[in-house]
């Protein structure tokens, strides 16, 4: 015979007669910010983020490797052409070695989808364009065209927020 859990019973012991809540895959947010370019429009488009990865390179490493400071994101693109048109501006500074190619990403896990609240960020700084992906054509099927973009980034820093 199996002995029966009351619900109240399960979860972490430290927080009370609670059942934990999981972060959702779903309730996160993204901002592009530029010193001189509009990057507003991208955060709209954002459909999938690949996060960094930690790499931990052992006990006697000061600091952890962020996988190469390497993230991507997958964006709709749009029948006016704007999330394309940020890019292209984006990759024509770069190209250009001018200093102000470089932004700021911030990717921020919200509580629940009807909040505000952050519960945990991830801040990149000095990123930079690694590559441009854009999806097939095709007459099989009309979905939206997607663009993949790898990024790069000099600086990241991680928190997670205490409620």
């Amino acid at each position: 015979m199996t002995e029966e859990i009351p619900l109240y019973d399960i979860g972490e012991k430290y927080i009370g007669n609670a059942i934990l809540l999981p972060k959702l895959r779903n309730s996160w947010r993204a901002t592009f910010e530029h010193p001189e370019l509009e990057l507003g429009q991208l955060s709209h488009q954002i459909i999938k983020v690949k996060r960094p990865t930690i790499a931990l390179m052992g006990k006697s490493s000061a600091s952890p490797m962020i996988n190469n400071g390497m993230f991507s994101m997958v964006f709709e693109d749009d029948r006016y052409n704007k999330v394309s048109k940020v890019f292209q501006k984006l990759c024509d500074l770069q190209l250009g070695n001018t200093d102000n190619s470089k932004f700021k990403v911030i990717i921020e896990m919200l509580e629940s989808h009807n909040s505000d609240n952050v519960v945990e960020s991830e801040k990149m700084s000095g990123v930079y364009l690694r590559s441009i992906t854009y999806s097939d054509l095709s007459f099989e099927k009309d979905t939206p065209i997607q663009i993949v973009v790898e990024f790069g980034c000099d600086g990241y820093s991680h928190s997670l927020e205490d409620f």
